[in-house]
């Protein structure tokens, strides 16, 4: 895969992760502004779904939406919407008795742009953390949208109906998603050598977003700042069985893998394309080869596709050999 191909197909990581009902049918809300609308309904394709576009045009004039929704997605849409609740409101009555919306939305205080970067909507600084309260007539014209934050997106989504939801924090953004993290969980690990930023105006930015991380962490900071929200609202039913999703698409479709932390104490690897699914194949060949030759290997089972083993609680490799290199450095090399 050529690189252009390569980076076009990297927004697909906000979707191909979760787990779809092949066969059933999903909605797709575009904007007709969104860079990433073609791509994230190839990535619905891809997922097995029976996939009908519209426009937000469509919707709120009533043209071409007959209901019957398994799924209906919208990754930028509602921040292009004039009136985000009615949309919202519009779309639920779409849905099956259990179906579910998913949304892939902008966080207008993202730590990016705490950092220098400049907003999505406007090309300037500062311009979502103040609300866009110093937005000229003239240039208001010319917006094609606008980011909100999370405690917005939650009160449109409860007043149109939708009182089930929940936030996973997506780093470092929408356009490039390395991680998810559900509300409610806290990443394990150190973020600075796992998340490489992205910005929209490198030369704005002045300050490294990385080295943030821990910070927010520790101050209860790190969900409210995230750069973008996946948001799950089930009618009725369970949310996803996950509290940390990783995304590895820039590699290759043939080593393309989400790893997936779940609620129920495993960890899942989960071919993203077809192609992948020979890695999980070498993974499982591979554990069952070293345990023949000796090797303790966690437990491990090939389950609906995908490679599963018990979640161990335990420090990484990578902060382990930090740790080391600070306190031994003779230790660190023989290691």
């Amino acid at each position: 895969m050529h690189s252009e191909e390569l980076v076009r197909e990297l927004p697909k990581g906000l979707i191909k992760w979760y787990h779809f009902n092949k066969g059933e049918k999903a909605l797709y809300i575009n904007c007709r502004m969104a860079a990433t609308d073609e791509i994230i309904s190839d990535a619905l394709l891809e997922c097995g779904l029976q996939v009908d576009c519209l426009s937000i045009e469509d919707v709120m004039d009533g043209r071409g939406v007959n209901g019957g929704y398994d799924y209906i997605v919208l990754v930028g849409a509602l921040e292009c919407s004039a009136n985000p609740e009615e949309l919202l409101y519009s779309l639920r009555d779409k849905l099956v008795a259990d179906g579910k919306l998913l949304l892939g939305v902008e966080n207008r205080l993202g730590i990016r742009y705490f950092c220098g970067d400049r907003d999505a909507f406007t090309n300037r600084n500062i311009d979502s953390i103040d609300n866009y309260t110093r937005i000229s007539v003239a240039l208001r014209k010319e917006m094609t949208g606008r980011a909100y934050s999370r405690a917005e997106y939650v009160k449109f989504l409860e007043a149109a109906g939708f009182t089930k939801h929940k936030f996973y924090s997506v780093l470092p953004g929408l356009e490039r998603p390395q991680a998810l993290y559900a509300e409610d969980y806290i990443p394990q690990e150190e973020l600075e050598v796992r998340i490489m930023p992205q910005y929209r105006s490198p030369g704005t930015v002045f300050m490294e977003e990385e080295r943030l991380y821990k910070t927010l962490i520790e101050n209860g900071m790190f969900h409210s700042m995230a750069n973008g929200y996946f948001i799950e609202c089930p009618l009725n039913g369970d949310f996803a069985n996950a509290n940390q999703i990783t995304i590895s698409m820039d590699r290759g479709v043939e080593n393309a893998l989400a790893t997936i932390i779940r609620r129920d104490g495993y960890v899942e690897k989960k071919a993203l394309y077809e192609e992948s699914m020979i890695k999980i194949q070498y993974l499982m060949e591979n554990t069952e080869d070293l345990k023949q030759h000796g090797i303790k290997m966690v437990d491990a089972k090939l389950e609906d596709g995908a490679f599963v083993m018990p979640y161990v609680d335990a420090k990484t490799a990578t902060e382990y050999f930090r740790e080391l290199l600070v306190r031994d450095k003779e230790l660190f090399i023989q290691e």
